[in-house]
């Protein structure tokens, strides 16, 4: 994280954002920000704690610091880690905007979908290349009209060992009524409707 891009001969091009519908995300967040989540066991609360000590370096999240420095964020009730999850994305979301070059949908994005954008974009005469094996990559797939959707990693989707109650947005309302509304413009933005999405 301490490499991200500050213009001049620091150049990341294209950068690639992949959004992931704002409540699913949050409620994901909310338990957990680990990758392993659901704080269950001690090594999963000292990454808890880590990841928004990390996290709270680049953004202003509600979160004592305190809590941080003694791994005990945890312990913050479910409200306050919905509040937290919903600060994060909304304002981790509004950083990664300023350096994103292109959006994609988790939900719907195929692996053509990011091969093309990449090629498109890096076609006229730029920092980028478009990498060889996807140029091939992109002809077989436009050639035999197929393309593979992204599938969901291990204990998502489909694949979820558990299933958790949908985050709504009148949840986030009650907790921070602006940073819902904020929410609510982003997701629009990002191409998503405001009714809840499908498990």
């Amino acid at each position: 994280m301490s490499n991200q891009p500050h213009g001049g001969n620091d150049v990341h091009d294209p950068i690639f954002k992949v959004h992931r519908h704002p409540l699913t995300a949050i409620g994901s967040i909310a338990p957990g920000l680990t990758s392993s989540g659901g704080c269950r066991n001690p090594s999963e609360r000292r990454w808890d704690a880590r990841a928004w000590h990390c996290a709270s370096h680049f953004v202003p999240l509600p979160v004592a610091q305190a809590a941080i420095t003694a791994q005990e964020t945890c312990k913050i009730v479910p409200d306050a880690r919905r509040r937290l999850a919903l600060h994060y994305w909304v304002k981790w979301n509004l950083l990664a905007d300023l350096w994103a070059s292109h959006t994609f949908q988790v939900e719907t994005m195929t692996a053509t979908d990011l091969m093309q954008r990449w090629c498109t974009h890096c076609s006229p005469p730029r920092t980028c290349q478009c990498p060889a094996a996807a140029a091939a990559q992109l002809l077989a797939r436009n050639a035999s009209n197929q393309s593979e959707r992204v599938r969901a990693r291990k204990g998502h989707g489909a694949n979820a060992k558990r299933t958790r109650t949908p985050i709504t947005w009148a949840q986030l309302e009650a907790i921070d009524k602006n940073m819902t509304l904020i929410a609510q413009k982003l997701a629009l933005e990002y191409g998503y409707a405001l009714h809840p999405p499908k498990h």
